[in-house]
């Protein structure tokens, strides 16, 4: 798990928060469909139906008018999908904005800065599954329970540790 991955919820909505003001943007208090906070907390994003769909939905019904994501890793977790998400978002007039990392989308540069960003993070999404999946072969390879967890009965060779 990177750092990033630990900072709590409530840091990315205060952040987020503070976004919205800057742009003028009203979140209503609470969780969708009563309130306008949408959270995804899961931690991968790579197989799970991200909650962002409903979130792109209402700017679709005229509900919201943006999308404010702490960063734009948090939109999606590969290029196909950041793609057709933000064309969803941006072909209803809705906007993506990341509360970390203040791009000026209505430009060139802009909209390359922003595509950079996006495509950086699906390379690192790729670059820890690669990584996890070489650990797994590892761990299987040496007789090792491949998620870290032990087996029932399972007993560890070599010297015994002690715990503090």
């Amino acid at each position: 798990m990177t750092l990033e991955e630990k900072i709590s919820p409530a840091i990315q909505r205060d952040a987020i928060g503070a976004s919205a003001a800057r742009r003028g943007y009203d979140i209503p208090p609470g969780r969708w469909p009563q309130g306008g906070w949408t959270e995804d907390l899961d931690v991968s994003g790579r197989d799970f139906q991200r909650t962002i769909t409903a979130a792109i939905a209402q700017v679709e019904k005229g509900a919201a008018k943006a999308i404010l994501v702490w960063k734009y890793s948090r939109f999606g977790r590969n290029r196909m999908g950041n793609q057709l998400n933000l064309a969803r978002l941006e072909a209803a007039g809705g906007e993506l904005v990341s509360a970390t990392e203040e791009v000026d989308s209505t430009t060139a540069v802009g909209k390359f800065t922003r595509g950079m960003l996006m495509g950086l993070a699906a390379f690192e999404s790729d670059r820890a599954g690669e990584q996890w999946a070489e650990a797994y072969q590892n761990r299987l390879a040496r007789g090792l329970p491949p998620i870290g967890g032990e087996y029932f009965g399972y007993v560890r060779p070599g010297p015994a540790t002690s715990s503090p």
